[in-house]
C-alpha cells in the first residue's frame, strides 16, 4: 500500500499522502465534563492524534526533498546518490528519525510501487550511485556472451568507461555476490547446464 502518491502531469509533480491508509481519529467530547480519568484519557487521545499528523507530516517532507532531489527519476531518469543524513540534516533531525519515517513505506508513481528507502543509497561519487553501477552490472551480465562470461576484472573495466569513476575490482566483485550472482566461472557452468 503505498503511503505516498506522486503524480506526473507533464512534468510538474505532485504529491499526496495516501489519506485512505491513515486512519482518521476525532475526539467527540470535550474535557470539561469529565472526571479524572476521563481527562487521562481525553489527554492521551489527543497525543496519539498529535503523533499521527506529526508522523504524516515529518513523511510529507521527505516525499518533497524526495522529489526535489529525484526530480530527474520521476520524470524518466536515474536515481541520483542521496543519503540519510544529508535529509536529516536538512529536516533537522536524526538520522534515526528519518529511518523510522520511511521503514517500510513506499511511494507509488509513473514507474511503480517503489520502497522510499530504494531512493537512497551511497554515492560512489557526487554523480553516481552504487544503484546505478549495480543496475549496470546486472545489465552488462544480462547481455553477456555466454559462451564467455565476463570476469569481474572486464566488469570494472566497463564499469569504468561508462561512468567513468575509479572503482575497484573487490567492490564489483562484492556488488555481484550482493546480488547473488554466481563468478564467471560459476555463471558460464550455469549456461552450459541450461543449454
Amino acid at each position: 500500500i503505498p503511503d505516498i502518491i506522486v503524480l506526473n502531469n507533464d512534468g510538474n509533480l505532485e504529491i499526496k499522502l495516501n489519506d485512505d491508509y491513515y486512519p482518521t481519529i476525532e475526539i467527540k467530547k470535550s474535557a470539561d465534563k469529565l472526571d479524572k480519568f476521563g481527562k487521562d484519557k481525553f489527554k492521551e487521545a489527543k497525543s496519539l492524534i498529535e503523533a499521527i499528523e506529526l508522523r504524516k507530516a515529518t513523511l510529507y517532507k521527505i516525499a518533497l526533498m524526495i522529489v526535489e532531489l529525484q526530480y530527474q527519476f520521476f520524470t524518466g531518469g536515474v536515481i541520483k546518490p542521496m543519503r540519510l543524513q544529508d535529509v536529516g540534516e536538512e529536516m533537522g533531525y536524526a538520522t534515526s528519525t528519518i529511518s523510522r519515517a520511511i521503514s517500510n513505506k513506499y511511494i507509488l508513481c509513473d514507474r511503480g510501487l517503489i520502497p522510499i528507502k530504494h531512493f537512497f543509497s551511497k554515492a560512489i561519487d557526487e554523480n553516481t550511485s552504487n544503484r546505478e553501477i549495480k543496475n549496470y552490472l546486472q545489465k552488462l551480465i544480462k547481455e553477456e556472451d555466454r559462451d564467455a562470461p565476463l570476469n569481474d576484472e572486464k566488469l570494472t573495466e566497463k564499469i569504468r568507461e561508462k561512468f567513468g569513476i575509479q572503482i575497484v575490482r573487490r567492490t564489483v566483485s562484492k556488488y555481484r555476490e550482493e546480488m547473488n550472482i554466481g563468478t564467471s566461472r560459476q555463471r558460464k557452468r550455469n549456461y552450459k547446464l541450461k543449454g
